[in-house]
């Protein structure tokens, strides 16, 4: 029989007034941390599971002490004779799939309004760019939901909820807005475009980008399926991946790759210098994710591939 400690760790929680408030658990082999939030979300409905970060005591200068983990047991925390755990109201919260649905839906209805809808000044033809353009934005951000529905397995449930508006405002703005009013534009028509001599008017040129960026989707979703294959549903867990693409980049994190791979060859068809922007953005954040998870990856598996790369084959 042990008991645990539960205190605020810095400031008074409204949404737990009790606090400090004790917990017994008769075996702490087998009890784990998430049994320690689910009798703290009975004892104070308001802070439900996702809302509560628990850590082990201070233990070093700084004053932090280490997160622990839903699966850990009480004993592996170092809680075997019973303990002091601090509680933080992490606050309102959004589930992953929410976050991404809510983030990809942005451009795809953006897209469709600008392009049909969008008052222009002149009344013009579309070029063939811009219809090829339209469909990649289109069919990629739909591939992106179906995956959040039917493929993603998430290491964490919940995020907080905020971050709906920043991750939102990437997606709808960069991608959504400012891509779609530069590329549909009447200074993109087919009247401009084909009277410029531009390769972009071309059907060799435009349906190569279309096969190039087609290939690097199918490779992502490939990347995504087998990234799902490694993590049992309910489970944070990671194992080593291993595919013909991920071994053939030989970099730790091939969906990224893929994906920047692919809004590339878009900015190689459109030219156009917001989807550049958006692409920079989004290569800086995936770049420095991929760092991360790679680090991740080598510190955890002793026999990780040491040739490989976080994100860029042979450089990076």
């Amino acid at each position: 029989m042990v008991t645990i400690t539960i205190e605020s760790s810095n400031k008074k929680i409204s949404r737990a007034p009790g606090l400090p408030y004790n917990v017994v658990f008769p075996d702490p082999n087998t009890a784990t941390i998430e049994d320690v939030k689910k009798l703290l979300s009975v004892k104070f409905p308001k802070l439900p599971v996702s809302r509560q970060r628990l850590t082990l005591a201070p233990t070093s200068s700084d004053g932090k002490g280490r997160a622990v983990k839903d699966s850990e047991t009480l004993t592996s925390a170092g809680l075997d004779n019973g303990g002091t755990l601090h509680l933080k109201d992490l606050g309102a919260q959004a589930s992953w799939t929410t976050v991404f649905l809510t983030e990809y839906a942005g451009p795809i209805i953006i897209h469709i309004l600008v392009f049909n809808y969008f008052p222009w000044d002149v009344t013009f033809q579309r070029s063939k760019m811009q219809i090829f353009a339209y469909w990649m934005f289109l069919l990629h951000f739909i591939k992106r939901e179906l995956e959040t529905l039917f493929v993603h397995r998430f290491s964490h449930a919940t995020m907080p909820a905020l971050y709906i508006v920043r991750n939102s405002a990437h997606y709808w703005l960069l991608a959504g807005l400012m891509s779609s009013v530069s590329i549909y534009g009447p200074w993109n028509s087919h009247l401009r475009i084909s009277g410029s001599g531009s390769r972009r008017d071309e059907d060799w040129f435009l349906w190569t980008c279309a096969g190039a960026w087609a290939a690097c989707e199918l490779m992502n979703l490939s990347t995504h399926l087998t990234l799902r294959s490694l993590r049992p549903v309910g489970s944070g867990k990671r194992g080593i991946p291993r595919s013909w693409i991920f071994d053939s980049l030989n970099v730790s994190c091939a969906n990224y790759t893929t994906e920047i791979a692919g809004w590339i060859v878009v900015c190689i068809m459109t030219g156009d210098l917001w989807t550049m922007i958006y692409v920079l953005v989004a290569a800086i954040t995936m770049t420095k994710w991929g760092l991360a998870k790679h680090a991740r990856y080598r510190k955890e598996f002793d026999d990780y591939p040491k040739s490989r790369k976080a994100i860029c084959p042979y450089i990076l």
